[in-house]
């Protein structure tokens, strides 16, 4: 055989073992590829787990706040229907108390009046004696 021919057989080896070897590295790669999209798969499927969960807490917090609200609403009904009674008693409690005073006007009038009435008869008494 000739060196050239030597030569040729080499680089056909050469050339069949690199061959292989791209196969290799081809297949070794689209394992990485596959376990790094299985990766991200799982992390997708762990984050879309979480945000079920998030989303169902937020329902569930949604619904309490409406809850709440709903009692809130119905305390400031019950509140405006007491500030209005409140209101209403306090006009009531204010005529009565305008009604005392006209009633305490008149008593010291009447007073003024009884006392004066007596200061008269105790000067009639003394102006005219009573015989017996």
């Amino acid at each position: 055989m000739t060196e050239m021919g030597q030569h040729w057989e080499q680089a056909e080896e050469y050339g069949h073992a690199a061959a292989e070897g791209e196969h290799s590295e081809h297949d070794g790669a689209f394992r990485a590829f596959a376990d790094a999209l299985r990766e991200e798969n799982e992390r997708l499927v762990v984050l879309a787990e979480s945000c079920r969960d998030n989303a169902q807490r937020l329902v569930e917090r949604e619904t309490s706040l409406a809850e709440r609200e709903r009692r809130l609403a119905h305390a400031d009904e019950e509140l405006a229907r007491r500030t209005a009674e409140l209101d209403q008693r306090e006009q009531h409690v204010n005529e009565l108390a305008a009604r005392g005073e006209e009633v305490s006007a008149r008593l010291a009038e009447a007073v003024e009046r009884e006392a004066a009435l007596a200061a008269l008869g105790a000067q009639l008494t003394q102006q005219y004696p009573a015989s017996e």
